[in-house]
């Protein structure tokens, strides 16, 4: 059994008890006769989440299947799902053949791991030989390296299909989903993730390098610093030179991380979806999570709990954000107060110390908070606000379908 603490500057020390999330779950495969998988259409309802699609598996009659649509906590379904008179008018491509409904493909690197992945479990289990289908719509993603090398390791790249138009299958299994964010998580869910690690050491030649892990953002940055932690090459020295090999994620296939994240003892850094990779690692090793705002989030949480590994992480005092910026807005950490907690926990040792301006990072990071401001909003922003006029005119008379 590992422990799970997390550590504030402003609050002292909080136990993350195993109960939090359930760690075990006894999982369902439905099977339909007559399988309809419809394409993953952009949903035509007002929304600021730009990512909502279409989603699910239909019965013949257009009743939507359970298990195939990820619920929220109200029991409502996270995504839009099709009326019966649509799915039943709709013209379908038939394959006589049983196929495996895998969910929505995600070219996001952390949802894919996390979410594309959590029906693999009975398909690999089982031994199932047939077509994966997915819904997704980004064209091209089976292209994505990241997913075409993993869909290879674990051996099913060849049968893998998306959904590109209304599907009907002679009938169609829909495995339960292994994990469901911020819900619970159950030791199916890593089968995957252990056939790919496997395969990709079979497969290199090197030896995963040195058990102790920094896994480092600062070449991940973006134009014109967005996203950038600011003060990260400070902490990741410290953590270089107590022994820590820095590990750049986005310089290396998704087989090469999995060797070295299934090599490791030991894994720090700060909290992006790169952390995710410890679905790779063995169980029972000591990660630290740096935060880069005032949260733990749920889904390290759940990884970390269900490995058994002994984590900690740590939240500091941050600048309050700007709020206008978006998602690419920089961060920024109290650099020496994080230093203390860390040296606290025994993670530096005492002659380690930062060597920096504390006044010129704050400046760097202003003026980089200033210059992102000031950038023009994206298209998509004016894409949802073209996609919500249009739907208040159509309630209105004002359009048509």
């Amino acid at each position: 059994m590992g422990s799970l603490s997390v550590y504030r500057s402003d609050a002292g020390r909080e136990e993350i008890p195993a109960s939090r999330f359930p760690l075990s779950r006894d999982l369902r495969v439905d099977r339909i006769e007559g399988g309809v998988v419809p394409p993953a259409e952009r949903a035509d309802i007002p929304s600021t989440d730009r990512s909502r699609r279409y989603a699910g598996v239909y019965l013949p009659d257009g009743t939507l299947n359970d298990l195939s649509v990820t619920r929220l906590k109200n029991g409502k379904p996270k995504e839009p799902v099709y009326d019966s008179e649509r799915v039943r008018a709709a013209t379908k491509t038939r394959s006589s053949v049983e196929a495996a409904y895998c969910g929505r493909l995600h070219s996001h690197y952390g949802h894919f791991l996390l979410e594309s992945t959590a029906r693999l479990w009975w398909v690999l289990q089982e031994g199932f030989g047939g077509p994966l289908v997915f819904q997704t719509r980004d064209p091209g993603i089976l292209e994505l390296p990241f997913i075409a090398e993993f869909f290879d390791l674990v051996g099913i790249r060849d049968r893998v299909v998306i959904a590109d138009r209304w599907m009907q299958f002679d009938s169609i299994r829909i495995p339960e989903l292994s994990h469901m964010l911020g819900s619970y998580i159950t030791p199916e869910f890593l089968l995957p993730f252990r056939k790919a690690a496997e395969e990709a050491r079979r497969r290199s030649a090197g030896d995963g390098g040195s058990g102790k892990l920094y896994i480092s953002r600062t070449r991940y940055n973006k134009a014109d610093d967005a996203g950038r932690i600011f003060g990260e090459e400070i902490i990741e020295r410290m953590f270089e030179r107590e022994g820590y090999q820095v590990v750049h994620p986005q310089e290396l296939s998704i087989g090469e991380q999995a060797v070295v994240f299934a090599g490791a003892k030991q894994v720090a850094g700060f909290i992006g979806s790169a952390m995710h990779n410890l679905v790779f690692s063995p169980e029972n090793i000591e990660t630290t999570y740096l935060c880069r705002l005032n949260k733990f989030p749920d889904s390290y949480q759940m990884i970390d709990l269900l490995l058994g590994n002994r984590g900690a992480a740590f939240i500091t005092r941050y600048p309050e954000r700007a709020g206008r910026i978006g998602k690419e807005e920089p961060f920024l950490f109290d650099v020496e107060d994080l230093v203390r907690l860390l040296r606290e926990k025994g993670l530096f040792s005492k002659d380690n110390q930062p060597v920096f301006s504390k006044e010129n990072l704050q400046r760097e990071f202003e003026s980089a908070r200033r210059l992102l401001a000031r950038r023009p909003k994206s298209k998509s922003m004016l894409q949802r606000l073209r996609l919500l006029i249009g739907r208040i005119m159509r309630n209105f008379g004002g359009g048509s379908r």
